[in-house]
């Protein structure tokens, strides 16, 4: 036992020798601590224990050299675990061999008299990293269990009757910022412990590593039980992501498994069953599947520019679901041998959806596109000849492209491209529409209390559920209903055989899990691309960067009436939606959803692509680099002239991670004393650098065009 200070506390730290004694004298203490659900279809009672525990482990990779670790050349390295920690109602137990560890899991149980009916949770924030270690170790209940992915369980259930659930899946937080907004007396802390010393389960641990390790689970105990119950859920929620738990919410405003449900509930119902698709359409659906346009102006790509303008749309994918007529409503019928012309009139009264081939497309010269709208990794095929295109943007080259879209995408593509002809492969249309009232509501309640509880004193709570529902509808609409699923099977988490998708689809649509439709969500995208279009024509040539609901331009002044003039167009629109959109902040001053907000003037501005920007504002750097964290990027590039193609960060400054997922390959390896480790089945992680670089297409791009004059095509990095 050791007990460890922090602030005006203390910390007792059980080590293996206390820790069975210690969970026996728990398990009595907590014997009526438990509250019954009923699980399964057959709704049988499951006793779950009323406390939210905490497990966590510490590691150590070993790179080929060290620790007469030999393996031969272009090995991965290996890891091992050197310090195991539990919270188990309050208590810190601490061991530090693999073999305790077991013996611990055993001890909990056996305690807690934990079984197929009697069930203790035991949250882990990151349980992919943890199966790593113990994939082939853990006795687990494969039906009972749950992942996204092959390195990413959700949920795993031992046969002993231990449930472990991924806390940052659940809360998609960092343990940081869960146990900073939502730990009562517990706090993580920030990152003191140097990662990448090698230590092994032989060496003393100083009091700052023990407590370091002791918070973190003390504080992901401490978190979950308030994060749970803001949410009206308790430990043994059904909800295991993030997104679950604004899904829970919408399926009962809208009356999924209600036996009694209200008149408005039976028509909203009514009418996404009759949006029910067969695999055809909704392959088409998934064809033209496509997120926020993300884009910077090619001409501009490298310079330094000076005061530019920044304008940023209120709430985009809400206003989307909220303001337009757009959304398809009843099934979508096929609209066979129909020509361009024909397609183009139908959309402007019906939802439609279409597969097109275009001929000999090439991006049109006689005016300024800045940003092509047609994507190169959504398009089906291209093919006839080499083609370029500007950072996955097509341009020129090709014979033939084959693309889907909705038929409101058309007119872009139209206005864009030059091209000999357009076939349409496949085409549907819908009737359509706003979006049912109750789920428009349901968007706008959420608005408002977004916009009327922001900074009041008492409601961070409600303010910081309302900002994370209503970021989370279009994400909860947007998710493909059929997806790959995996097994766990001997310690591997395997994706299961494919399955008729015909079969899938009926299965899904006939289930408590469909209540929204999938077309809604790809619409909402799709309106926001539309929508963030206007923005980007609308300030023409002035335009510098843009991102899924944001636009940076120069030439202010000019750039600013434009958007003013287009955003008076659009709100007229927005406001004949029929529901009130305009809600008043704490200081009476209106909001509007959708309307578009002037943000402060940026000083300077340099980017190098998508997700590949700095800005200067108020004297302070400010980077936005995909994979590297904000405010240590900015200390990396210290001043705008630095951002530049070639310059390094240094993963030991960004945190950025390679992983190797290794199996159990029998490897034992020594300390310095001769003493042995087992490394079994591991993940090993060292830091990357980052390169900041372009791609080989887009470098073709910038010389083919000759938009960057002061750079010599040969010598660009990659």
């Amino acid at each position: 036992m050791r007990q460890i200070r922090h602030d005006a506390d203390v910390i007792t730290i059980y080590e293996y020798e206390e820790a069975e004694r210690l969970l026996h004298d728990l398990a009595e203490r907590y014997e009526e601590d438990i509250t019954i659900e009923r699980r399964g279809q057959r709704k049988r009672k499951i006793a779950f224990y009323n406390y939210p525990c905490a497990f966590d482990i510490e590691t150590t990779t070993v790179a080929p050299g060290q620790l007469d670790y030999d393996p031969g050349p272009d090995a991965a390295p290996v890891a091992f675990p050197y310090l195991f920690q539990w919270c188990i109602y309050g208590r810190v137990i601490m061991v530090r061999t693999m073999e305790h560890a077991l013996d611990v899991f055993r001890w909990i149980a056996e305690a807690f008299g934990t079984d197929a009916t009697t069930k203790l949770v035991i949250f882990d924030h990151n349980l992919g990293y943890e199966w790593a270690f113990f994939r082939d170790l853990w006795d687990v209940v494969p039906d009972e269990c749950f992942a996204l992915d092959k390195h990413h369980p959700v949920t795993v259930m031992l046969k002993s009757g231990l449930m472990i659930r991924d806390s940052y899946k659940m809360t998609n937080m960092s343990l940081q910022t869960l146990t900073k907004d939502w730990s009562k007396k517990w706090k993580k802390e920030p990152e003191l412990m140097d990662y990448y010393k090698l230590r092994t389960p032989y060496d003393e641990l100083d009091d700052e590593t023990l407590l370091y390790s002791a918070l973190d689970v003390l504080s992901l105990s401490d978190a979950m039980r308030p994060f749970l119950r803001a949410r009206g859920e308790e430990i043994w929620t059904r909800c295991p992501t993030s997104t679950s738990f604004i899904r829970q919410r919408l399926k009962q405003r809208v009356g999924v498994g209600e036996h009694h449900r209200t008149a408005e509930q039976k028509r909203y119902m009514s009418l996404i069953h009759g949006m029910e698709m067969d695999a055809e359409r909704f392959t088409l659906l998934q064809e033209l599947a496509r997120g926020g346009n993300t884009h910077a102006n090619r001409h501009i790509i490298g310079q330094e520019l000076e005061d530019l303008c920044h304008f940023d749309i209120t709430s985009s994918y809400p206003a989307q679901m909220v303001c337009y007529d757009e959304y398809p409503l009843g099934e979508f019928v096929d609209l066979e041998d129909i020509e361009i012309d024909e397609l183009l009139a139908v959309s402007e009264d019906y939802c439609t959806m279409c597969r097109i081939c275009l001929i000999d497309p090439a991006l049109r010269r006689d005016i300024d596109v800045t940003v092509p709208y047609i994507a190169t990794a959504i398009c089906s095929s291209i093919s006839g000849r080499a083609h370029y295109s500007d950072n996955g943007r097509y341009i020129d080259g090709a014979h033939q492209l084959v693309i889907s879209v909705f038929g409101v995408e058309l007119p872009i593509i139209i206005e864009q491209y030059d091209f000999s002809d357009i076939i349409i492969l496949k085409a549907y249309a819908a009737p359509k529409g706003y979006l049912p009232d109750i789920i428009r509501t349901f968007i706008l309640d959420l608005y408002k209390d977004k916009t009327e509880l922001k900074g009041i004193e008492g409601m961070e709570v409600e303010y910081a559920l309302a900002k994370t529902y209503i970021n989370g509808v279009y994400g909860m609409s947007y998710t493909n209903p059929i997806r790959q699923s995996y097994e766990f099977i001997d310690g591997d988490i395997l994706p299961e055989e494919p399955k008729d998708l015909e079969e899938e689809l009926q299965r899904f649509q006939r289930s408590t899990s469909y209540f929204l439709p999938y077309a809604w969500g790809a619409m909402t995208a799709c309106l926001g691309r539309v929508y963030l279009q206007k923005m980007i024509d609308c300030v023409g040539s002035s335009f510098v960067y843009a991102d899924t609901d944001s636009v940076f331009a120069i030439d202010c002044d000019k750039s600013s009436a434009a958007i003013r003039a287009l955003e008076k167009d659009l709100t007229e629109r927005q406001r004949q939606c029929g529901l009130q959109i305009v809600y008043n902040d704490r200081k009476g001053r209106p909001q509007e959803l959708g309307s578009i907000s002037e943000e402060p003037r940026v000083e300077k501005f340099k980017t190098f692509g998508a997700k590949k920007y700095v800005t200067v504002e108020d004297g302070v750097l400010h980077c936005t680099i995909a994979g590297v964290p904000k405010k240590t990027g900015a200390k990396v590039i210290g001043t705008i002239d630095r951002f530049e193609l070639g310059l390094n960060f240094a993963g030991t400054d960004t945190g950025k991670l390679t992983i190797w997922y290794n199996p159990d390959d029998g490897i034992v390896l020594h300390d310095s004393q001769g003493r042995p480790i087992r490394v079994r089945a591991n993940a090993a992680m060292l830091p990357c650098n980052y390169l900041l670089g372009i791609s080989e297409d887009f470098r073709s791009c910038l010389w083919y065009e000759n938009v960057s004059s002061r750079w010599d095509y040969e010598i660009l990095p990659e």
